[in-house]
This record gives structure tokens, C-alpha cells and sequence, in this order.
């Protein structure tokens, strides 16, 4: 549950680690947008979003994370290889997909 105002865009996360550093500062300080998933194969890397931001769940399946919640937006910041595959998944779930080189 979020303690922000009005309409609130709810973002999750594929690929957690380093390269999504700056998107999730820059989210955090909007009172429009609430990050409340991330998708990573690393249980590490999902540890440490964890304490970031405790009220997010977290998957180690992307797929997974897409069909459970109920997102506007996902941020693919997988390696690069990875980027068409997920892409392509969170567009057919119906979510708007940010997706950066």
C-alpha cells in the first residue's frame, strides 16, 4: 500500500541489479509512480531491493511477476541479450515497458 496522493503508477522491475540504480532514484522521489516489483534471477540482488524498498514483492521469475501483478509500467534492465525476450513478454501482458541500451 502506498502513502502517495492521487493517481499512482505502479512500476516493477525486470533485472534488479546495479544498471537499475538510477531509474529507482529518480522513480523513488515522484509521488506518481510506487516501484512495487522486481523480477531477478539473483536472490542476492533481490535482498538488497528488498531493504530498499520492503514493500515490494519479489520474484526470480519475470514471467511470473507479470502475470500476478497488477502493473503499469516495467522497467527491463536486464543485459542486454536479455532485453528483446522480456520486452516482448511485458508487452503482451498489456504493461508499458521502458527498455534502455
Amino acid at each position: 500500500m502506498t502513502n502517495k496522493p492521487g493517481k499512482v503508477l505502479r512500476v516493477g522491475f525486470i533485472g534488479a541489479g546495479r544498471i537499475a540504480d538510477l531509474q529507482l532514484r529518480l522513480l523513488n522521489k515522484r509521488r506518481d509512480v510506487d516501484v512495487v516489483a522486481f523480477a531477478d534471477i539473483s536472490t542476492e540482488t533481490l535482498a538488497r531491493r528488498e531493504e530498499q524498498f520492503p514493500d515490494a514483492t519479489l520474484y526470480t521469475d519475470h514471467a511470473r511477476m507479470l502475470k500476478v501483478e497488477h502493473l503499469d509500467a516495467v522497467s527491463v534492465c536486464t543485459p542486454n541479450k536479455l532485453h528483446v525476450s522480456t520486452t516482448i513478454a511485458a508487452l503482451k501482458s498489456g504493461v508499458h515497458v521502458m527498455v534502455e541500451k
